[in-house]
């Protein structure tokens, strides 16, 4: 079979991959010594195309089902989304819309909207109708409409009542509200179905719509291009959420048992983090060169490539460890850490250093599988390790079971072995899958080199983000407790949306990778292109219920009362910073899939220490602006990250990267 010129791949009973030729390892991109004993269906694919999208003009179909469900949406959901807004933004305290008793709008304020947003819908629809005799009504309704919507502010600004009996005014106020909202309904919904109409008689005579259509029918034709991403994204946002639930486990256990032991765990963790920087930077390395391997097909230098990276691991861990035993007391002291909570935090870090290895291993063997383009390995080892860590952490904390009672080392010590057996499955599945190489395959220092110099750039930015962040939060904490306790919650609501946006750039940084491996320069930018539009959009959704929802947010996490009046200026804020951070983020990505990692590392030093910084403290302590303009500092910080890469992005010739 392996002189036949088609290709093929045998099974045994079980679906398991037996043997591949050389048209077949051609075809797929895989050795045979890899996919030995893997399921075929992830050996190779098949896409079962609808029977429309296998006939002559089915994209051009596609785009004009796109154009329809566009044009729906801004003919017809806008202006319900705009009423919605318009009821919303008084109940959240944005502004005071009109003069109305006290209950009213926590009464009937979602009647109010819902009658309101049909209202919208019904007009803008009727609008749509080109017969004269739904046209006429539908203009004259919205001019009736617009006289009803003034008259509460005529009758508020001329002092005028009606002198009548209280429960009768009630009556009256109430139907008066949902009025003004019916009648905003049908004003907005037709006022702004006019304005969409003329905009849409604009669009078909401008000269860029031959070239916009165009665009549609390729977001159409890649369809299959952004599922790929999605598979590849949405493992990773799995692992890195399972991997912070190992440190959230920590602090909820040790939580029970006092204060001083909740505070010495997370001040460990926050010492920790440091240290974690050049384990970061290790991974983008290792990212990186496996997935340009990968797509070179060269299966020998891959395992050079993985060999080299566990070996730097494994140095790092002896350094990393040593240095943090010696240099743990003194750090925690500097942080203010004394008496109990020094010896906690002490007891904690030293078992934490001693088990330090198991991390390391965990976090680059994860880098090895998902450079392959196996997302799914390192999330199943993860949900294996949350679940262990579970079942050794409880008897160890709290002397269940016969064990003795660790408190906080029983803690460190359920982190340390649960990581440490999750490393050493995904190793076995790495020697399984053939990335560890042949023991006569050797080494190459080459290797060393490439993923030191991509790596390097990424510990600095990780480092140099972190000591950002430290100086940041001494400004914020100087306007006192209740703004640095918003500022964490603020951290909190912002971590649920920068997963998916770590999760698409780490996507974007192997698709690179494997496109540059593969000498198809061509086709590392769309792949880029689509985990932009995705994170984009998902996290700018996420703003949206930022800006809209403020307080429900923040009151998820606390219900002080001085920490929730912060919460429209921190959400606000939040908002905001989701698309250029979504951009940020995975044009970083890109830029670390072609080894331009140091131009990532200048963003960040730019935008935290040149611009963050200074305006939080000139605008927000100097001046005395306030939180608003310190929350507002890191918005601008990232729409300068934003700009760096995007241009640096657009202006690389991936044609002529060489790694």
């Amino acid at each position: 079979m392996a002189s036949i010129g088609d290709a093929v791949i045998a099974t045994d009973n079980q679906d398991r991959v037996t043997f591949l030729n050389g048209e077949a390892e051609r075809l797929t991109g895989w050795r045979q010594a890899e996919v030995v004993g893997q399921p075929v269906h992830e050996v190779f694919r098949i896409t079962r195309l609808p029977a429309e999208d296998l006939e002559p003009g089915a994209p051009a179909r596609g785009a004009d089902r796109m154009q329809g469900w566009l044009r729906f949406t801004v003919e017809h959901l806008v202006p319900v989304l705009l009423i919605a807004g318009l009821n919303l933004a008084p109940r959240l305290g944005y502004f005071t819309l009109l003069p109305l008793p006290g209950g009213l709008e926590r009464a009937y304020g979602n009647l109010a909207v819902l009658f309101g947003a049909a209202a919208a819908l019904v007009v803008s629809v009727t609008f749509s109708r080109e017969e004269a005799r739904f046209d006429i009504p539908a203009r004259l309704g919205t001019m009736g409409a617009g006289l009803v919507t003034v008259t509460p502010w005529i009758l508020a600004r001329a002092g005028l009542t009606l002198r009548l009996p209280p429960q009768y005014f009630d009556v009256l106020t109430t139907f008066a509200y949902l009025g003004f909202f019916i009648a905003g309904g049908v004003l907005i919904g037709g006022c702004w179905f006019l304005v969409a109409r003329a905009l849409g008689e604009a669009y078909e005579s401008w000269s860029f719509r031959g070239r916009a259509e165009a665009t549609l029918v390729e977001w159409v034709n890649q369809r299959e291009l952004r599922r790929s991403v999605l598979r590849l994204a949405l493992p990773i946002v799995g692992s890195d959420l399972l991997q912070r639930g190992v440190n959230v486990v920590d602090a909820l256990l040790v939580g029970r048992l006092g204060a001083a032991e909740l505070a010495a765990v997370g001040l460990s963790q926050l010492l920790l983090t440091f240290m974690m920087a050049l384990v970061y930077g290790l991974g983008v390395g290792t990212t990186v060169m496996v997935a340009f391997h990968t797509g070179a097909t060269d299966v020998r230098r891959r395992a050079w490539a993985v060999r080299t990276s566990l070996l730097i691991g494994a140095v790092a861990t002896v350094g990393l460890g040593g240095a943090g035993l010696l240099l743990s007391r003194s750090v925690a002291s500097f942080m203010g850490a004394e008496d109990r909570l020094l010896d906690l935090t002490l007891e904690y870090l030293h078992v934490t250093w001693y088990l330090f290895g198991g991390y390391v291993c965990l976090h680059l063997a994860s880098a090895v599988f998902q450079g392959a383009g196996d997302t799914r390995t390192p999330l199943r080892a993860m949900m294996g390790v949350n679940v262990l860590h579970v079942l050794v952490a409880v008897p160890l904390v709290y002397g269940l079971a016969g064990l003795p009672r660790l408190g906080v080392v029983g803690a460190a010590l359920a982190s340390g072995l649960s990581e440490g057996a999750g490393a050493a499955w995904l190793l076995w599945q790495a020697k399984r899958r053939g990335f560890l190489g042949r023991r006569s395959d050797g080494w190459d220092f080459q290797e060393l080199w490439r993923i030191l110099r991509v790596g390097l750039p990424a510990v600095g930015e990780r480092l140099i983000t972190n000591g950002m962040q430290l100086i940041f939060a001494s400004i914020v904490i100087g306007f006192g407790v209740a703004a640095y306790a918003a500022h964490q919650v603020g951290l909190n609501i912002e971590s649920l949306s920068w997963l998916p946006g770590l999760g698409f750039a780490k996507a974007a940084t192997m698709l690179v990778g494997q496109r540059l491996g593969a000498k198809d320069p061509r086709g590392a930018r769309p792949s880029v292109h689509q985990a932009n539009v995705l994170a984009t959009g998902i996290m700018t959704a996420l703003g949206a219920s930022f800006v809209l929802f403020p307080r429900t947010w923040v009151a998820l996490f606390t219900s002080d009362p001085d920490v929730l009046a912060y919460s429209v200026p921190l959400l606000t804020a939040l908002g905001l910073l989701q698309a250029p951070l979504a951009i940020g983020q995975v044009m970083s990505g890109g830029l670390r899939g072609a080894g331009e990692t140091q131009v990532v590392l200048m963003a960040a030093i730019v935008g935290g220490w040149f611009i963050r910084l200074p305006l939080a403290y000139i605008g927000g302590v100097s001046i005395n602006l306030g939180m608003t303009v310190v929350w507002a500092s890191m918005v601008l910080d990232w729409i300068v990250r934003c700009g760096i890469v995007s241009w640096r992005f657009r202006r690389l010739s991936m044609s002529e990267v060489r790694l």
